[in-house]
């Protein structure tokens, strides 16, 4: 494959500093991409300048970069913020900068450890990062899925006239599935727009119990294909879903979803491809991007104006509410939502009607006369 000089470091330093990138690389960005990745570039060529990290190629007398391992690329984002990247959104495109540079340079990507999987170092430290910078307060609101609003979801996908069938049973399969164990979109979709990689959920992932030919499924089991949020245990993880006995029940419209879409192991768990897509025979996906799309295009055609503000923990935070709201105990929420700490506070909102009841107990109360009677101490957090 040929190889070009990218522009970002022909005049970095005195010593003329280069660094080679791959002409798929150009070929597949617009001007305005490449200016902006050639700045982000630019600033990783004065990191290395500054710490002194080039070494001389004795056969083109050129300075080449280091090469860009987990420790180097956590340097670096600790560099950054300390010289003049503010916000963290703005240091995860330098940051994406320069993982972009080492794929298509087919080096290994520094922020993944050697099964393919985040790196729990790496996330660790963007993690620590992300709190000790400064937060933009215009942040996007984001809708929760309630139960209510899943609903909603599985009748417009169910519809149609709306989506096909094809891709309406995968929409609800999705959502059942997210919901019901309060899973993050990206431990069930892809993570990288429309491209499937080992580490993505498979097919593979869901189990049967006791079998998909069974007269009568007790169970079906999804298994967490790599750690996500630096759990380690996390990896190979399965949790439950159980039937429900609704006319929603997840466990009926994932077997359905199997039986009807059969696909090999390997594969996708999902299939979000449009009609175009399936005609044209494009590669199955199921990229968070579209199926978060698709879950706001459902909710808007039942009359909820989401302002598609339907994201990745939307799910995650509808199904800790509602285990919340039917009085479930705080361990068993941190228990199902596999939470370490005290987090799904987080998450947790309180809908009208749980609110509308809890002032007509406090209507209904009986008289508290005296004060300072054997108060309570709330603890400190």
């Amino acid at each position: 494959m040929t190889e070009i000089r990218h522009p970002a470091f022909s005049d970095v330093g005195p010593d003329s500093l280069t660094a080679k990138v791959n002409a798929t690389f150009r070929s597949r960005k617009n001007e305005s991409t490449h200016r902006s990745v050639d700045s982000k570039l630019k600033k990783f060529g004065d990191f290395c300048l500054d710490n002194q990290l080039l070494t001389l190629n004795l056969q083109t007398f050129e300075n080449d970069l280091p090469v860009i391992t987990c420790d180097l690329l956590c340097y670096y984002a600790v560099w950054a913020r300390d010289n003049g990247i503010t916000t963290y959104d703005s240091l995860k495109g330098y940051l994406s900068a320069v993982r972009g540079y080492c794929r298509d340079n087919n080096q290994p990507d520094p922020a993944t450890d050697e099964t393919g999987g985040p790196s729990v170092h790496y996330y660790g430290v963007i993690k620590g990062l992300k709190r000790d910078m400064v937060v933009d307060e215009q942040q996007i609101k984001r809708t929760p899925v309630t139960k209510r609003r899943l609903d909603l979801i599985l009748e417009a996908a169910f519809t149609e006239e709306l989506l096909s069938h094809e891709l309406g049973l995968n929409v609800a399969a999705g959502s059942s599935l997210a919901f019901y164990l309060l899973l993050r979109l990206g431990e069930m979709c892809n993570t990288s727009g429309k491209v499937h990689k080992m580490n993505h959920a498979q097919r593979q992932d869901v189990t049967f119990y006791p079998s998909i030919d069974a007269e009568v499924i007790t169970s079906v089991g999804f298994r967490f294909r790599v750690p996500t949020k630096m759990e380690c245990d996390r990896k190979g993880y399965e949790m439950q879903l159980f039937p429900t006995n609704t006319e929603h029940c997840p466990v009926k419209i994932l077997s359905q979803l199997f039986r009807e879409q059969p696909r090999p192991a390997e594969s996708p768990l999902f299939d979000f491809r449009s009609q175009k897509e399936r005609a044209s025979n494009k590669p199955v996906h199921a990229s968070r991007a579209v199926f978060v799309r698709l879950v706001n295009m459902c909710l808007e055609e039942q009359g909820e104006q989401t302002d598609n503000t339907v994201k990745g923990h939307s799910f995650r935070q509808g199904g800790c509410s509602t285990l919340l709201a039917m009085n479930v105990a705080p361990w068993l929420v941190s228990l199902l939502g596999r939470w370490r700490s005290d987090c799904w506070k987080r998450y947790a909102f309180a809908g009208s009607e749980t609110i509308a009841a809890t002032m007509h107990k406090m209507a209904h109360a009986p008289t508290t006369d005296g004060i300072n009677h054997g108060r309570y101490m709330a603890p400190r957090y």
